[in-house]
């Protein structure tokens, strides 16, 4: 079955690898400064902007994942007949399905902290959070294992397949970025070729624990329909591409910055920290004239 005018599943995988690339390098350094507020406890600072960009991510994931299931449904039948009304077993999903959870509530602290909220000045909408979290991750595992091949094809839009998939790139990026970016940058670059090379290595597999999760319903989709090896080789070839465009930047950094791109690392560092301590100088002045 073709999805986009004609271009095949191993295909349609490689080119929403191609985008997220792209996202990584160029869309990705805008919103990365704000996450790091969020996710780091000493700035006191709200920014609602980019809680509800987590939220919504958070959020949509699950109606995305429940329209895509109904998809795989629909090929499923098409491809195995006789196997009508069984059901969707997703291979290998336990582990992804576990830092898939652990991500999640990685990424609902950080929108909590977006909001302003504090763990200890804000107890209860901690845990109005945490118990969010918690329902979805219950929802997801609920349309991950309770799917089955329908009896008769489910009618769908044409429009359904590229709104679903809009919708799980956008979940997608916002993981990624939220977790492993956030949690990898400051990491040490190597100055050698051979310590890169070691690094970059080791790296990746961190990143793909974290990429990989953040994926988990285009996952699935590859268990249950990848088939035949040219489909695999564009497949893995997308997940390398992706991989180096996320890894090489931090393992090769020393090799490749020169000294004027350094300086100019050092001058952006500074100048973020200057607009941290004037968040929490404005913070504790509002906190004094609020007491008075």
């Amino acid at each position: 079955m073709k999805l986009f005018s004609g271009i095949n599943l191993s295909l349609r995988f490689a080119v929403i690898n191609i985008l997220f690339a792209l996202y990584v390098l160029f869309l990705q350094p805008i919103l990365l400064p704000f996450l790091k507020n969020a996710a780091d406890n000493t700035v006191s600072g709200s920014n609602p902007v980019i809680g509800a960009l987590l939220l919504g991510a958070l959020l949509l994931e699950v109606p995305g994942l429940y329209y895509r299931m109904k998809q795989i449904g629909n090929r499923l039948l098409s491809l195995y007949p006789k196997r009508a009304g069984s059901a969707i077993t997703v291979p290998y999903i336990l582990l992804p399905v576990i830092l898939h959870t652990a991500l999640g509530v990685i990424i609902t602290i950080y929108a909590f902290h977006s909001f302003g909220f504090g763990f200890h000045t804000d107890e209860w909408m901690f845990r109005l959070f945490f118990i969010i979290a918690l329902v979805r991750e219950g929802i997801i595992i609920y349309i991950l294992y309770s799917r089955k091949i329908p009896v008769q094809p489910v009618p769908m839009r044409k429009i359904t397949p590229v709104f679903t998939d809009g919708i799980l790139f956008y979940f997608n990026c916002i993981a990624f970025t939220a977790t492993w970016e956030v949690i990898s940058t400051g990491n040490g670059a190597e100055s050698s070729i051979a310590s890169a090379l070691l690094h970059f290595f080791f790296a990746s597999i961190l990143f793909l624990m974290f990429y990989l999760p953040c994926n988990l319903t285009y996952l699935a989709e590859d268990f249950l329909m990848l088939r035949g090896k040219r489909e695999l080789l564009i497949r893995l070839t997308a997940l390398i591409m992706v991989t180096i465009s996320a890894v090489g930047p931090i393992a090769f950094r020393d090799i490749l910055n020169d000294p004027s791109a350094d300086n100019e690392l050092i001058r952006t560092r500074n100048k973020n920290e200057e607009v941290r301590r004037k968040i929490i100088e404005e913070r504790r002045i509002r906190e004094q004239r609020f007491h008075k």
